[in-house]
């Protein structure tokens, strides 16, 4: 039998994941309460940010679709990432998409956008 390698506390994944649902019941109320709606972008995160935001009943309310987008192609063409910064910095970097190219903040219905880069991780009501 080969030797036991030691591994992380198995419920950590759990408690994690707990964690985040927790948070995404944070946001849908606060959601309710504010009247507001939210679009996500997403890219590395690949749909969980997405997952977590309709996880619970009734966040039809309060979100209003997502976008992933993984190829840094659709970045551009789907998401509104500047070309330049995609040639320049590459597709992975903390690169916030202009205002106007949010996804959902341009289109009637939605007063907020969510996208997974580093430095975008908030809700951006309008």
């Amino acid at each position: 039998m080969p030797p036991m390698i030691p591994g992380p506390d198995p419920d950590h994944c759990r408690r994690q994941w707990a964690d985040a649902l927790r948070l995404a019941d944070l946001v849908h109320g606060r959601l309710v309460t504010l009247g507001r709606t939210v679009s996500v972008a997403e890219s590395l995160t690949g749909g969980l940010i997405s997952a977590l935001l309709t996880e619970a009943p009734g966040t039809s309310t309060t979100f209003r679709g997502g976008l992933v987008v993984y190829a840094t192609d659709l970045k551009n063409t789907a998401a509104g990432v500047d070309r330049g910064d995609l040639d320049r910095h590459g597709p992975v970097r903390p690169l916030r998409p202009p205002r106007r190219s949010r996804p959902g903040c341009s289109r009637p219905g939605c007063q907020g956008a969510l996208t997974d880069e580093p430095a975008s991780h908030e809700v951006a009501m309008r």
